[in-house]
């Protein structure tokens, strides 16, 4: 008898017997099986296979009603599931106009996995090869959810992430250049973001904030993006 089951996953067979007239009592007795599988009295081998256990597993059972024996062999094939072991940030920024080439590393415990790779959503034009890269042109701005599946032909696991893409803000106000000698010096900055979206938050608005990287001692931005000496 050939099963298959699922690493980590409970694993419930129920042994069936044809035997004319029934006896009213039997005995099971599990051969060569691993270490935490066992039978009931009635019948029914319980296991929950380990990854140690993944591929073929090999193993008998004997019963008995006293007077005649009978042995059946079980072939196990436990497989473990795929998992993806490298992908994009969450989310995962690109510069508007910018490509998206992002190999997705992959590892099963299983000698002989046939694995494949799916996209199961995302946005127009995305794809996902059938060597786990994913590729994307980002040409529209904010947040862009995909969804991608990795199987193994008998169990897959999925990865929802989202892909944000940016353009750098501009600064629309006019600064001035020119005080006389000893004046206050005070420049309202101003600026516009394309973005709609935060790229910290998917269901905040985007949020512009100034910071003076350098200038004369003294010089600073405040909290009403004003820029004052």
């Amino acid at each position: 008898t050939e099963l298959n089951a699922t690493a980590n996953k409970a694993l419930i067979i129920s042994v069936k017997l044809t035997q004319s007239p029934p006896s009213e009592y039997y005995t099971y007795e599990l051969i060569n099986a691993p270490e935490n599988m066992w039978v009931t009295k009635t019948g029914v081998i319980n296991w929950i296979p380990m990854t140690t256990d993944v591929d073929e597993n090999i193993f008998g059972i004997k019963v008995s009603d006293g007077v005649a024996t009978a042995k059946l062999q079980y072939k196990i094939y436990v497989n473990a599931i795929p998992v993806i072991s490298s992908r994009p940030s969450e989310p995962f920024i690109i510069n508007l106009g910018d490509s998206l080439f992002f190999p997705i590393e992959n590892f099963d415990m299983n000698v002989d996995s046939d694995l494949h790779w799916k996209l199961i959503s995302g946005p127009r034009d995305m794809v996902l090869n059938s060597e786990g890269v994913l590729l994307w042109e980002g040409s529209q701005l904010d947040y862009h959810p995909y969804e991608i599946q990795l199987s193994d032909g008998m169990d897959s696991v999925q990865w929802n992430g989202s892909i944000y893409v940016n353009v750098p803000p501009t600064i629309t106000s006019k600064p001035i250049t020119f005080i006389p000698e000893n004046n206050s010096y005070k420049y309202r900055l101003e600026a516009h973001d394309d973005n709609n979206m935060n790229p910290i938050d998917p269901y905040a608005d985007t949020e512009i904030k100034f910071k003076l990287i350098q200038g004369p001692i003294g010089m600073e931005i405040d909290n009403q993006n004003i820029l004052s000496w």
